[in-house]
């Protein structure tokens, strides 16, 4: 059985002709066994059906000249047309007429700094470019570089800087990127209800905090926005007004002896308590010492008895006291209790007549004491007339 030579050959797919398509057209075997016997061992170039019939559709397209002023024509060719369709790209911005062109030839490109601040690279502004521009101004661009950088990196989201607030607001990539040119951090911002409210307050003068002072300071809005995202309300914090502020830091916490003078111990007279006092008027304060304190707090009132013996009440001996005769080596005293004292302080040394003579008797404080407990009675003779009544006394 003989085969014949066309039988032979294979058909082939050739791929479109037009730039960005990938279809392909089927060459026939006996397509190629003519192509073959003319000497072509390439296949020819030919689009494919779909880019075909687009093609036939077509016609060509006259276009007014990019360039302002100009009133030249521009024709764009059917199959300029085809190919930008394929690849998906639209008519281009800058058309030049023929005149236009052969000027734009003329031009050289110029290298134009980088639109991003902090960025040392430039861009080329070609010469087509130049002979299209309005104002002769070359356009704000990126460089490649950051172009590419901008294109790789996405919108961000920033954290809004108000302390307890838990919004956020919009990072751009433009901003991104200058921020990296620069050398910078990621800003702090605040989000738009921070600033909405924010915009709602006003600075306020608030009354030092320091006992005395008249001065004030000023609650910044800021604060304020800070004190109402952590939740701490509209009621201003306790602070000093500059002047204290400036005063405290010349003053130093001091040691000061124990008000007890027989203690060697000392106490610490902080810096914003001298402040305070300076402010009233006050002298330093006397207090004990933190060993004398301690000692104190061991200590509970006793109950000592009257001096009078005649008197069964007692006085007290508070804790302090205590202290202090332990500090100076001293025995508890005798004194009055609260009644006694009382009465020798409302009761001064009086005068009563004499029941014999009509003279003055002398009658102490302490003589009264001791009738008012019961253990003498009241005057009634002077000393001369008791002389008298002894002497004519019938045992005399």
């Amino acid at each position: 059985m003989r085969t014949t030579l066309s039988a032979a050959v294979q058909a082939r797919e050739i791929p479109c002709r037009v730039p960005g398509c990938t279809n392909t057209w089927t060459q026939s075997p006996r397509q190629v066994l003519e192509a073959l016997q003319r000497g072509d061992r390439e296949p020819p170039r030919r689009m494919c059906d779909r880019c075909h019939g687009l093609y036939q559709g077509m016609e060509d397209l006259e276009l007014e000249c990019s360039r302002p002023g100009c009133g030249g024509k521009v024709v764009i060719g059917r199959f300029q047309q085809l190919v930008r369709k394929v690849q998906g790209r639209s008519t281009p911005r800058s058309l030049l007429c023929e005149a236009c062109r052969s000027e734009a030839q003329g031009l050289e490109p110029r290298q134009i700094p980088c639109r991003v601040p902090g960025c040392d690279n430039t861009w080329t502004w070609k010469p087509v470019e130049q002979i299209v521009s309005p104002d002769g101004r070359p356009p704000q661009r990126m460089c490649d570089r950051c172009y590419r950088e901008y294109r790789a990196s996405e919108h961000r989201e920033l954290q809004c800087k108000v302390p307890g607030c838990d919004g956020t607001l919009p990072y751009s990539k433009y901003e991104q990127l200058a921020d990296r040119r620069a050398g910078r951090k990621p800003p702090a911002r605040m989000c738009r209800t921070c600033a909405e409210t924010l915009r709602g307050l006003q600075d306020r003068e608030v009354r030092c905090s320091t006992s005395g002072c008249d001065g004030t300071w000023v609650w910044t809005r800021f604060s304020q926005l800070v004190a109402l995202r952590q939740g701490k309300g509209t009621k201003p914090p306790r602070r000093r007004c500059p002047a204290c502020r400036e005063e405290l830091q010349s003053l130093e916490d001091r040691e000061v002896r124990c008000r007890i003078h027989a203690c060697p111990g000392t106490w610490t007279y902080r810096a914003h308590h001298q402040l305070a006092d300076r402010r009233r008027g006050r002298k330093p304060p006397k207090r004990l010492c933190p060993e004398c304190l301690e000692r104190l707090g061991s200590l509970e009132e006793r109950h000592i008895p009257c001096r009078h013996e005649a008197c069964d009440r007692t006085w007290v001996l508070t804790p302090f006291e205590q202290l202090l005769f332990e500090h100076l080596g001293r025995e508890v005293p005798e004194r009055l209790c609260e009644r006694c004292d009382t009465f020798l302080r409302t009761h001064p040394t009086t005068e009563v007549p004499c029941t014999g003579c009509g003279g003055p008797i002398l009658w102490t404080s302490e003589a009264q004491l001791m009738t008012e407990l019961g253990r003498w009675v009241r005057p009634q003779l002077c000393a001369d007339c008791k002389a008298k009544a002894v002497r004519t006394s019938p045992a005399s």
